[in-house]
């Protein structure tokens, strides 16, 4: 959020958006390694959690190479505005002033329903579909997932439109396309509740039509993720906003995930509720971010800040000399 230049950030989170589905497209493929046998009974092994450990432990020392803030340049030449470090006291109110903020209360639903979907489609995904399918879209998901997010971070990054009009576009483009995924899926869940598919695996018929919505929401789901963070960026005063403005957001996608998951172990069977909900979500979302979009300064104010601090520098170096 605050590393990219301001017109390469939607490609940046793209590019965080890939480094977290290779993470996934490991898994997969050692899930399907694993449960690729028609009519395999899921297990995991101590051999899948020894393969992951050693991921993990390969990426930690890379966590070392990264810069501080105040010493990156950017790839335009422009440096990251970084303010003073604070005590814990004045970190914790800015905190709390952050959490109580117009512009992570207008975000707060849009933030609950961003990851509402993984509960409701998990729960579609485990039953309707066999082992060896469920196996099979672990590894294929992320695939299109990095396709569409990078097709967002093209919009939001097109340079000959505002900043305002480009948060405007990737909302209705966001939405549109996950309102698509819902009604499929909420179509798909009325067939099932008339007559129950059983275990759909993928060398039958009914599997594409019936996967394909747990599919793409695999890739809607991360856009509407995606884009928050841009909009979120973009009303950044300095490195440390970015911060706290993720992690508010971030702790509202958990709550919703949370709530997703606790309410899909009380529904049974039957996802139609879940799709319903989440799409209601979404919905009672679209007001107050409409609010928050069309208010998106048309420059990044952390950007505005540090130009006009470097210029004023240069005037004060300047007399200095004379």
């Amino acid at each position: 959020m605050s590393l990219a230049p301001s017109g390469a950030r939607g490609k940046y989170l793209a590019l965080w958006i890939v480094a977290r589905n290779l993470g996934q497209l490991v898994g997969g493929a050692i899930n399907l390694s694993k449960n690729h046998v028609k009519g395999a009974v899921g297990g995991v092994t101590p051999d899948t959690y020894i393969a992951f450990l050693i991921i993990e432990s390969l990426a930690l020392p890379f966590a070392f190479l990264i810069s501080p803030l105040e010493r990156v340049v950017r790839s335009d030449g422009t440096r990251i505005l970084v303010s003073e470090k604070l005590s814990f006291k004045q970190e914790f109110k800015l905190i709390r002033f952050t959490m109580t903020s117009k512009l992570i209360l207008l975000s707060a639903l849009w933030a609950v329903w961003s990851f509402f979907y993984s509960g409701t489609w998990s729960t579609y995904l485990g039953t309707y579909f066999s082992v060896r399918s469920r196996a099979l879209s672990s590894l294929i998901s992320p695939f299109f997932c990095i396709v569409g997010c990078f097709g967002l971070g093209f919009i939001l990054d097109i340079k000959t439109l505002s900043q305002r009009r480009r948060a405007q576009i990737g909302l209705f483009t966001v939405v549109i396309l996950n309102l698509g995924v819902y009604i499929w899926s909420i179509v798909m869940q009325a067939r099932f509740n008339v007559t129950n598919p059983g275990k759909i695996d993928w060398d039958e018929s009914l599997y594409a039509t019936s996967f394909l919505p747990y599919f793409f929401v695999q890739t809607t789901g991360p856009l509407s993720q995606s884009y928050m963070y841009w909009l979120l960026s973009s009303f950044a005063t300095d490195a440390q906003a970015n911060v706290r403005n993720g992690a508010a957001f971030r702790c509202l996608e958990a709550v919703g995930q949370a709530i997703s998951y606790g309410m899909n172990t009380q529904i049974k069977a039957n996802p139609l509720i879940g799709f319903c909900v989440t799409f209601g979500l979404m919905a009672a979302a679209l007001g107050p971010m409409l609010v928050l979009v069309n208010s998106t300064p048309d420059r990044i104010p952390a950007d505005v800040i540090l130009e006009e601090q470097e210029a004023q520098q240069k005037i004060e170096g300047i007399k200095s000399e004379a």
